[in-house]
């Protein structure tokens, strides 16, 4: 009987955690996708050079670092800071519960 309802409780750990792992990639896609755009947008205001473009794309680390930090200081805007980092700290927190639940 002990068996049963311990594979009971395993499947809705497996399933929960399965819904938090797959959360956290609709969490990642979507701000991914809003990330890039507002990143784009920022580095258009920033240059327009054609080499600009090609080392940021080069240097993508440090690009999606360093520019939201970027708008944040020189222009005030919290947005991209927030989109950025805060949807790879949402992405990372869903994706570790998830994994911890499901005991990956």
């Amino acid at each position: 009987m002990e068996n049963n309802v311990q594979k009971g409780k395993r499947s809705i750990g497996n399933i929960l955690g399965s819904i938090l792992t797959f959360l956290s990639f609709v969490v990642l896609g979507f701000t991914g996708i809003w990330g890039v755009i507002i990143e784009i947008k920022l580095l258009s205001q920033i240059s327009s050079s054609v080499f600009f473009y090609i080392g940021a794309i080069i240097l993508f680390p440090i690009t999606v670092f360093a520019t939201p930090l970027y708008a944040l200081f020189k222009w005030g805007e919290w947005l991209p800071t927030i989109v950025i980092f805060g949807g790879a700290l949402t992405w990372w927190s869903l994706g570790a519960l998830g994994g911890f639940i499901k005991n990956d």
